[in-house]
């Protein structure tokens, strides 16, 4: 690949068009990694392709999770607070089926928010969010 942003967009892609749909959490960060101007300013190419190569490869929500949490919470390139900004942003964009459900999609934001993450695990587990991605 010529570029990094070409990669990201390359598994962002594959994620979305895979036969298995892709579940939200997954979806958001590699989302914010892939379109955040602010991330990509201020996080080096080789760790944005590193982090999106991980989310990739997990098969679990909470993997995901933690490898996200415990990665901005160590980086000296971004905080917390900027990657959650950048999922939030994400959020707010058109994106099926949450375009569909605006309850839904407001509710994850509030839980970004808020950082309530169990909660958020247990809403896309159960809510049949992650079968519609």
């Amino acid at each position: 690949f010529s570029s990094g942003r070409t990669k990201l967009s390359f598994y962002h892609n594959m994620m979305m068009e895979q036969i298995k749909p892709e579940p939200v959490i997954r979806w958001m960060f590699t989302s914010a990694l892939e379109n955040s101007a602010t991330l990509q300013a201020a996080l080096p190419k080789v760790r944005r392709l590193a982090l999106a190569e991980t989310i990739y490869a997990t098969s679990i929500e909470q993997d995901a999770l933690d490898i996200v949490l415990a990665s901005v919470s160590t980086s000296p390139y971004i905080t917390k607070e900027m990657f959650l900004t950048a999922v939030l942003e994400e959020l707010s964009k058109p994106h099926e089926p949450l375009q569909a459900n605006p309850e839904l999609r407001d509710l994850i934001a509030v839980m970004v928010i808020d950082e309530e993450w169990e909660s958020l695990l247990i809403l896309v587990n159960t809510n049949g969010t992650q079968d519609s991605f």
